[in-house]
């Protein structure tokens, strides 16, 4: 499964999973519990909350072209209203459950859903 590299299992720490992935932040009783960040090997980022070892809360996800999303999780699954950006950051788009790009939407509309689930524009 990997390695859990500083040996603590309550606190922060670091783990590098057997795929080449990597998660730095928080833990409780072995699991990811808190916030963290985790690189996964296709190139995308998450950072943001986690509960009983599934993203959890308030997150963002960084994709390898650069473009951006920020959404709210249950469980490891995009839930209600998100908010997209190109890579660019010149366009930004509604999501819904995280995954449908509702429509395109203006920046100022775009700063109201992220505020709404209590992350800065990136």
């Amino acid at each position: 499964e990997g390695q859990y590299k500083e040996g603590k299992k309550h606190g922060k720490g670091r783990y590098a999973f057997a795929d080449g992935g990597i998660y730095e932040g928080e833990w409780e009783a072995g699991l990811q519990h808190g916030y963290g960040k985790e690189a996964f090997v296709q190139g995308i980022t998450y950072e943001g909350e986690y509960q009983r070892g599934q993203p959890h809360g308030k997150g963002k996800f960084t994709y390898d072209d650069g473009s951006v999303k920020i959404v709210r999780l249950e469980a490891n699954a995009d839930v209600g209203q998100g908010v997209k950006w190109s890579a660019d950051r010149a366009q930004a788009w509604e999501m819904e459950d995280g995954f449908t790009e509702v429509r395109s939407i203006s920046q100022e509309e775009a700063a109201q859903i992220a505020a709404r689930i209590g992350l800065p524009v990136p």
